[in-house]
């Protein structure tokens, strides 16, 4: 088992990571940490994923909903590109509605360039957070968590 140069470590060397959180409805400013695409060659389906990080929560839908953690993470995915190959109009208004404050302020038009600089871009945003109908495979209620009415800050 000592294939592995980590089994010798102690597990006080290892890092400290942020939570990984499904945030409550409400309004946030957060950063755009990451975004991943991703193509499924099986399906053909083609997906974006956003990953946000909670700088701080301005107000929740609920107030008697529990504050995030300031550097919580959590993301989104715009699902693109369908199974059969069509492109999905919906996600494409969805993350135009998203990143268009940050095409507009960095002078962009094409999303690579888009994406490209909305990394590490600072944003308020109102996070909805929705129970799907479907459930995990332990049993659990799946959640989603979109993000709307951007602003840069």
């Amino acid at each position: 088992m000592t294939e592995f140069d980590f089994l010798n470590d102690n597990i006080e060397d290892a890092p400290e990571v942020p939570d990984f959180v499904t945030p409550p409805s409400g309004y946030y400013n957060l950063t755009c940490q990451k975004i991943t695409m991703t193509k499924n060659e099986e399906d053909a389906g083609e997906s974006v994923r956003v990953t946000w990080v909670i700088d701080e929560t301005v107000e929740l839908a609920k107030a008697d909903a529990e504050q995030v953690k300031a550097g919580s993470l959590f993301s989104e995915t715009y699902f693109v590109k369908s199974k059969d190959g069509k492109r999905n109009d919906m996600a494409m208004g969805a993350m135009k509605k998203t990143f268009a404050p940050v095409a507009e302020t960095f002078q962009k038009s094409n999303w690579l360039e888009i994406f490209e600089a909305a990394e590490g871009a600072k944003l308020r945003a109102k996070v909805t957070t929705k129970a799907g109908k479907k459930k995990t495979a332990d049993g659990n209620t799946m959640y989603f968590t979109s993000v709307s009415d951007t602003s840069m800050i």
